[in-house]
């Protein structure tokens, strides 16, 4: 399935079942299709606004299995943009280079404690705080 299916299929669900989880992790976060849909929907025009990453830039996503990691995902490939998946497991060094080999401009940080400063020392950050309110 392509992204433009995958994004119209989250899109019908949103519309038929927007009630029904689309996404549950271990700690019991989850999210809706229609959640999913809006959020995504809302963080992809900001993503498509050229003051806060250049059209077509790579966007480094940081975090762990949370609904704000899927809603990121989404928002990245409605708004055009490449996006490459960072763990919270590894170390500040490697995520440090791969913000660089990305040409990154831009960081997501969809955890609750922060990325370590040596990590994202190149990019702009957006805060779990700040994608929650580009979110609402």
């Amino acid at each position: 399935m392509c992204g433009s299916a995958l994004i119209e299929a989250i899109d019908a669900q949103a519309l038929s079942a927007g009630e029904r989880i689309a996404f549950r992790n271990s700690r019991g976060e989850q999210i809706t299709y229609a959640e999913l849909r809006e959020r995504s929907d809302a963080l992809a025009c900001w993503l498509a606004d050229a003051r806060h990453v250049e059209p077509g830039a790579a966007v480094v996503l940081y975090g762990h299995k949370s609904p704000y990691m899927l809603v990121s995902m989404i928002a990245c490939a409605k708004a055009g943009h490449a996006y490459a998946p960072v763990d919270t497991v590894y170390p500040p060094e490697r995520i440090a280079r791969i913000v660089e080999q990305t040409g990154n401009t831009l960081l997501i940080d969809t955890t609750d404690v922060g990325i370590a400063p040596a990590g994202a020392a190149q990019a702009r950050v957006l805060a779990l705080a700040d994608v929650e309110r580009v979110c609402a």
